[in-house]
This record gives C-alpha cells, sequence and structure tokens, in this order.
C-alpha cells in the first residue's frame, strides 16, 4: 500500500487534535453560564469551559485570566478564573443572585 501524503498529514493532525484536547483544564467555568464578549454580545456556555469565542462577533470570551458572567438580572460580573469555578454571586447593586444557571 502506498501512503500519500494527504493521509499521512491526515493521521499526524488527528494526533494532533488529540494531544491538544487530552490536556486537563486548568482555569475554567463548570455548568451553565451566560457570558459576556467585550462588544457586549451575551453567550450561553455549558458543562467545562475554558475558552469561548463570541458567536456574533467572534472576539474571545475568556481573556488575561478572567471571563465576565452575567447574572439572571442581566448585571455583568468580571470574575478570576483561578481553578474550577463553579459559583459566582451577582456583587452589582445588592442583587446576590448566583450567576451560574444550572443551580
Amino acid at each position: 500500500m502506498t501512503t500519500t501524503r494527504r493521509v499521512a498529514f491526515g493521521f499526524g493532525g488527528n494526533y494532533r487534535f488529540a494531544l491538544m484536547h487530552s490536556r486537563p483544564l486548568k482555569n475554567y467555568l463548570w455548568g451553565t453560564w451566560k457570558v459576556r464578549c467585550p462588544n457586549k454580545h451575551d453567550d450561553t456556555v455549558t458543562q467545562a469551559t475554558a475558552q469561548h469565542e463570541c458567536e456574533k462577533c467572534h472576539q474571545q470570551v475568556f481573556k488575561d485570566g478572567k471571563v465576565t458572567v452575567v447574572c439572571p438580572n442581566g448585571h455583568p460580573n468580571e470574575v478570576p478564573l483561578n481553578g474550577k469555578k463553579e459559583s459566582v454571586i451577582c456583587q452589582n447593586g445588592g442583587c446576590k443572585l448566583e450567576c451560574r444557571r444550572d443551580k
């Protein structure tokens, strides 16, 4: 059997993809959240999320170790990511609602 460059590259590409996605996440949101991009568009993210590109403007939502999560009342809360983030209580105007949406 003759191996073409396309086949060899395809196998190599899949191997690199598997390596990229097998590393454990260090700083991430766990659960269902509404996140806000720098251009003030809101998206919903689920499960373990460490990176997210805005669906409207394609800006990265997670930047410089921080992410803006939005409470059910629409208040933005910029939070640092240091490990697995499972809960954020809104700090705007005495709101005090949980920002995570699946709790």
